[in-house]
């Protein structure tokens, strides 16, 4: 599936005036991704398919995972080390054995969609350990990547393919992000360069 957080079209765009042969910028937009997702330690846009990942228990109701869109399974383990694990549900009509936080995640309420990164249980800890609980669900931030950080995506790509594809006559000054060297034509992409880190530092996830 493709999870590019923008295209060769944005870019050019972007830059004007500048043509791109197709393919020419694609390591620079998959470049500008994975710079993206470590500096916030997010993906943004999820898994069209459900998988599990592992979770260490804390004694707590409240069990805080990575961000994702759905969750289709919860399992707790039924001791420290994940031997063994029971699988707890929503079922309709019955009462719900967990919940999705943060509450408003997907509402009216929060016309911006805030991932899902926390499971209450509704009777029970989560027991202390190791690996010990199994969450299936489709992993990312959101099903399509926010507008915010698209634009931060193209800025990024964009100051690369401008310094490295040997477009770059007159540009003002380089800024070195990652590997690469980024760089613009005027005073506009270096204003809208810090604006796209900006961004990526209010999406920066903190480990708690």
């Amino acid at each position: 599936m493709d999870k590019t957080y923008t295209t060769e079209a944005k870019i050019e765009a972007y830059l004007g005036g500048i043509l791109i042969t197709t393919g020419q910028a694609a390591n620079f937009i998959l470049a500008a991704q994975a710079f993206i997702e470590k500096f916030t330690g997010r993906s943004f846009k999820a898994d069209s398919v459900a998988s599990a990942r592992l979770y260490s228990g804390n004694d707590r109701q409240d069990l805080r995972i990575d961000d994702c869109v759905e969750v289709t399974k919860v399992e707790v383990g039924n001791n420290q080390w994940g031997d063994s694990f029971t699988e707890v549900t929503n079922a309709v009509g019955q009462t719900p054995e967990y919940y999705l936080m943060p509450i408003n995640y997907l509402s009216e309420y929060a016309p911006e969609q805030e991932p899902i990164d926390k499971i209450g249980l509704r009777s029970r800890a989560w027991i202390f350990g190791h690996a010990n609980h199994r969450i299936t669900a489709k992993w990312g931030y959101a099903v399509t990547p926010p507008d915010d950080i698209s634009f931060a995506a193209t800025v990024i790509a964009a100051g690369m393919y401008y310094q490295n594809r040997g477009e770059n006559t007159g540009a003002i000054k380089s800024e070195r992000i990652g590997e690469y060297q980024v760089s613009y034509s005027e005073q506009k992409g270096f204003n809208d360069f810090e604006q796209a880190m900006a961004i990526l530092r209010s999406y920066k996830k903190y480990e708690i």
